[in-house]
């Protein structure tokens, strides 16, 4: 199949997906720039070199890592729905391709900055204080949190869906996390209330009650998926199991999306181990 007949059935799939519309048009528009020759056939290796022949030009030399890396994603986007729909017989190792931006601190908050969170929304929309509860309690990504169902929480654990092969996942249901669920009101499918279709309100709402604690906001949702890692970090668990938790297809994103690269940081953990 060639990318001419390709496409098309792509964008009838994202329109059906739930994601904001500057989403779709994000994933469309990575294929209109870096798929320049629609008639060659879908493979593998049509599409590492379609990246490399997009990677060379002048427009993309003018570019930011960051956008450099937007466009990336949205390409891997399309490349790992060819893979599952069969289309491609290999997935694509889109992220060898990934620009290397300037090294930056891994940005979480600290356990008392968690609980001054938690206690500042509670006592203006509980729900709200219970989806970051449960986010510090799994590590769930923001759009996971938002479309899990009721009919995926089983007695012991949650299911939730590979993020690439859409297979099912296993997550460990404890007691912290139950009296959550319990916390819950049922009154619908969906755990959360709050639509995924588009978080931009829900995380003004998150920056601005994050600020008015008098803290500072650390990015968006997925700074609480890294509080959580470093709680793993903190309580001794190994490289193994952090993935595991984490969900991470390979132990190479737990070490290098995790690792702390603030002096400070380091030299404290040095600290305990001197002790």
């Amino acid at each position: 199949l060639t990318w001419r007949e390709i496409i098309p059935r792509f964008e009838t799939h994202i329109a059906s997906i739930d994601a904001t519309d500057k989403t779709r048009k994000t994933y469309m528009r990575a294929i209109d720039i870096i798929i320049r020759d629609r008639g060659s056939v879908v493979t593998a290796h049509s599409v590492e070199r379609a990246i490399r022949q997009w990677l060379a030009t002048d427009d993309v030399k003018s570019m930011t890592p960051s956008t450099v890396n937007t466009y990336l994603r949205g390409l891997r986007v399309f490349a790992n729905w060819c893979y599952r729909e069969r289309i491609l017989s290999d997935q694509v190792n889109v992220n060898q391709f990934t620009r290397k931006g300037e090294a930056h601190n891994v940005l979480i908050y600290s356990d008392a900055e968690c609980a001054t969170i938690v206690e500042h929304f509670r006592s203006r929309d509980a729900e709200l204080a219970l989806l970051i509860e449960f986010l510090l309690a799994t590590g769930f990504r923001i759009n996971e949190a938002l479309r899990l169902e009721w009919t995926a929480v089983e007695k012991t654990t949650i299911v939730v869906p590979n993020k690439i092969r859409r297979t099912p996942e296993h997550f460990p249901i404890t007691k912290a996390i139950q009296r959550i669920l319990d916390s819950l009101p049922r009154k619908g499918q969906k755990v959360f209330r709050f639509p995924y279709s588009n978080t931009n309100r829900l995380t003004k709402r998150l920056k601005e009650g994050i600020s008015a604690c008098g803290i500072d906001p650390r990015g968006g949702w997925h700074t609480f998926r890294r509080t959580f890692q470093d709680m793993l970090y903190r309580a001794g668990v190994d490289m193994a199991d952090r993935q595991r938790l984490m969900r991470h297809r390979s132990i190479t994103t737990t070490i290098q999306s995790y690792s702390y690269t603030d002096p400070d940081r380091l030299r404290e953990i040095l600290g305990e181990v001197q002790k």
